[in-house]
């Protein structure tokens, strides 16, 4: 902060001068503030920016991830069931045995991909 400059002790001219270094020296202290508050507001807007874009590219590849594994083990938990001991997956109407181990796995992942519970099979398989 810049030191107090004390006001004058004469005539009006000189009060004038006084007035209009002490605008003058304002002004630019605004503009000082202002420029590193655009500074910092850039920088934070392409952080959350990136941000932002990393979590799309996380979540795209966890719902690729998702579709490439249903695809390989014919189904999904989601859409499957448990009967007498054994897991099938599901997908379209078609059930697939699976291991319980790959049947968790669906499941699991199926709950990273659909947080939401509109599922109404998905709330039978509790983590």
């Amino acid at each position: 902060m810049e030191p107090y400059t004390p006001q004058p002790d004469g005539d009006e001219e000189e009060w004038q001068r006084w007035r209009a270094e002490r605008a003058r020296r304002r002004e630019e202290r605004a503009k000082e503030e202002r420029a590193i508050q655009e500074q910092l507001g850039e920088s934070k807007g392409a952080a959350i920016n990136g941000l932002l874009c990393v979590i799309i590219a996380i979540g795209f590849a966890n719902f690729t991830c998702f579709w490439l594994a249903d695809v390989a083990i014919g189904g999904s938990a989601a859409n499957g069931k448990v009967e007498g001991g054994k897991f099938y997956a599901g997908s379209h109407g078609k059930y697939t045995e699976v291991s319980k181990a790959v049947f968790d796995y669906s499941r699991i992942h199926g709950y990273s991909i659909w947080t939401t519970k509109s599922d109404a099979k998905m709330t039978r398989y509790r983590l």
